[in-house]
This record gives structure tokens, sequence and C-alpha cells, in this order.
């Protein structure tokens, strides 16, 4: 609560700050996430940041996909997150119109333009030091909001190169740094903003994604992200559509049927969350070994360089396997009998295959995504997934499953965004 405390300080000093080249924004907004850290690192590793950034995070380029002259533009700029890219070409496949431009990277390519932006840096220091900012904490900060400006300043120079001309910006999510910083410049010129929805998101311990969400329009992937965004007060714009991730994707039908557990599919997080993913592989091998279940896992693809690491955890007598990149959430589903997860939308994903999921949420922790959702698929210990397993195996569970689906999974996402841009 200290840590959340002093981050909301800093976050509300830095919306009051007007920073030279950063007029239209609300600085604090865009730096949310780094917020969270910030005073925590030494100098040192501020000074190799630094360097990694030039050196490193500066090998990239923006690329135009296609251009057409009816006004839409599609930005993508969560370059690490291949997997993203995805569902969003996806979507701009299916649309069929607009100019989009991605962020990737490219090693054969030095941006030279990131050497010239440097003098921006000691600019800012000096503006957030006169604020009565410490020191280290004027620098890190300053730091941060030039490893975003960067990318601002290269997509805008692409934008003004191709002369390309747009009535509305859609992003991949509006609260990452680059596309906080872009959404709010664009809203100031009159230009309409659409934010998709990126993973989950829940008010009790994510709230920061509704309330310094500033689109025009969110396009919500499901309605237990509605609720949540109109449980702090927000909510107003967002449109059910579904999420991305299901476009392209042949419609599943669930058919009416009796469930029967014998195998469990363990989906863990990404490397953010590392320490928290051994807690809960732990968790679920031993319960799979003390009751008698078949058990597979599936990593996050960000977990696949700790996939060796992860064998020493699970019990070779009922660990069937375990996999990252090389089986999809769909090959994976077909192996299994009930899904558990943390907080990834793998819950969804698997509701969508018509498995069972549930959420595992540790006492040790303060985050519980779906505390206040009113559906029964938590758990936390051996007794509370034994109730639900036993729910599963019930006579009526079908009804609940149906209804639990509903909420989490929207369906027809493709016609939702055609109908939505058209």
């Amino acid at each position: 609560d200290d840590e959340e405390t002093s981050n909301q300080k800093y976050h509300d000093i830095l919306n009051k700050i007007t920073l030279p080249y950063c007029n239209d924004v609300l600085i604090g907004d865009v730096l949310h996430c780094p917020s969270r850290d910030f005073g925590q690192v030494s100098f040192l590793h501020l000074v190799l940041r630094f360097i990694r950034i030039l050196l490193t995070t500066s090998i990239s380029h923006y690329h135009n996909h296609k251009i057409s002259d009816n006004g839409e533009l599609f930005i993508f700029t969560s370059a690490g997150r291949k997997d993203g890219l995805v569902k969003f070409e996806r979507l701009f496949n299916l649309i069929q119109k607009g100019s989009c431009i991605e962020y990737s990277f490219n090693k054969s390519y030095i941006n030279l333009s990131k050497f010239s932006q440097i003098p921006k840096i000691f600019n800012w220091y000096g503006k957030l030091l006169a604020a009565s900012i410490k020191k280290s904490l004027s620098f890190e900060i300053a730091l941060c909001l030039y490893e975003c400006y960067i990318e601002v300043y290269e997509i805008e120079k692409t934008l003004s190169a191709l002369d390309i001309k747009f009535y509305r910006a859609t992003f991949f999510c509006d609260v990452m740094p680059v596309d906080s910083f872009l959404v709010q410049k664009f809203k100031k010129k009159g230009i309409r903003t659409v934010s998709l929805q990126h993973g989950m998101a829940s008010a009790s311990f994510d709230k920061y994604i509704f309330l310094y969400s500033h689109s025009d329009d969110y396009l919500a992937g499901n309605f237990f992200t509605i609720n949540e965004a109109k449980s702090v007060g927000r909510g107003e714009n967002m449109i059910p559509a579904g999420l991305i991730g299901s476009i392209g994707n042949p419609k599943k039908q669930i058919e009416r049927k009796r469930f029967d557990v014998k195998t469990i599919g363990l989906l863990l997080d990404s490397s953010e969350s590392h320490e928290l993913n051994i807690e809960f592989a732990k968790f679920v091998n031993e319960y799979c070994s003390r009751y008698g279940y078949d058990l597979y896992v599936k990593l996050h693809p960000t977990e696949e360089r700790f996939k060796e690491k992860y064998k020493y955890l699970f019990s070779e007598n009922n660990c069937k396997g375990i996999w990252a990149k090389d089986i999809s959430l769909g090959g994976f589903s077909e192996k299994i009998d009930l899904a558990v997860v943390r907080y990834s939308t793998c819950l969804i994903e698997m509701l969508e295959l018509g498995v069972p999921a549930f959420s595992f949420y540790s006492r040790s922790s303060n985050r519980d995504m779906y505390i206040n959702c009113g559906l029964d698929i938590r758990f936390s210990d051996d007794t509370t997934l034994t109730h639900l397993i036993d729910k599963v195996n019930s006579m009526d569970y079908y009804k609940e499953f149906i209804q639990c689906r509903n909420f989490f999974y929207i369906d027809n996402a493709e016609e939702n965004y055609i109908k939505y841009y058209n």
C-alpha cells in the first residue's frame, strides 16, 4: 500500500508538469507502467539501461503495411509481442482497408535519430528538478520518457513522409507508453482514437488500465472487462466486441455433455510473473501427484527459456508433457479435461475451446483478479480446487459452464469488428 501511495504521488505530480515536446499529454498517464518501479533501481542500472536503449532498442524501424485513402490507421508498437502482432494483423486483414504501421526489430538498421534526441533527456531532467523531484528520480523519469518519445518521433516522421491522412487511429493497448502518448496527441488534433483489449484487466489490481485510458472507443473483449471498468467509474467508452485473438479461429460448437476430469492443464503467465509461476507450478504438481491426475503444462512464450528449469518441478509419474511455443492452445486443449491459470487470457481461450477453466490466487499475494466477478472460478488450496473439480464432474455443471463462458467470451467477434469499422 505504501508503494502504491508513493507511485500515485509521482503519477499526480507528473500529470501537473508540462514538459517541452510533450505539451499535449499527461506524462503521469504515459509513464504509469514504469512508475511502479520509480526509485527502486540504482544509478548504475539506469546508465546501463540508457546504453541498452541506444544500442539495442535503436535497431528498429517502422514499416508501412498497406496504404489506402479511407482514413483508417492501425498502429502496433509492442515490438516484443509477436503473438500480439499476429492478432493485430488478423484484425487489419479482416477490415481490409486503411494504413498499418508496425514497430519491429531490424538488426541491420541503426537508428541514428535516437542520438539526436539525447539532449531532450537533460532538458526534461532540468524541468523535473525544478519541480522538486529528487535527482536520481528525475533522471529515471527523463530516461523512461526518452525511450517512449523516440518511438513516437519515428512514427510521426513515418506518417509525414508517407503523407498518410487518417481520421481514426486504432492501437493495440492505449495504456502502453507509446500508445498513450499518441492517443493523447491525436485526440488534441481531433482524430478519433480506438483501443483494443490486450490481456485481462481487473479493477482489483490493474485499475490503471481503466483509469488512464484516453481512447474515444475501447473495443472490449468480454463483459467481465466492462463490469470491472464500471466498478471504478469508467466503461462509458467500452463496446463489447470480443477478443481479437478469436479472429480467424473456427467457431467452437459446445455440445451439452457431462465432464469427467482425469487430466489437468497448467497454463503459466509471462516471465514478469516468474516467481509466482514457480509457486503455482509446485502447487499444481503436488496436487496432481496427491490425487492421481495426469498433468500437462504449457508455458507462456516468454517463459520458454526456462523450459528445462521447469522440468525439475514436475513429477515424472504424472506430468505427461511440457510445451511453450511448440503447441497451440487448441492443440493443448485437446489433451486436457480442465485448465488452471493465474491471470492470463488463457482462461477465456480455454472456455472458448470448451474446457472448464479456473484461476489460482495465492494467499500470500494481493493479486486476485476474479474476486468480484460473481462466479465460482477461484481456488487457492487443495480444498477449493477439489470443490471445483467435483462441481465440474457433477450432472448439472454444463449450464454453469455456458454461463461462465458467455461472461468471458463474446461470440461473433469477426462480425462485431467488421460492423464497427464499417
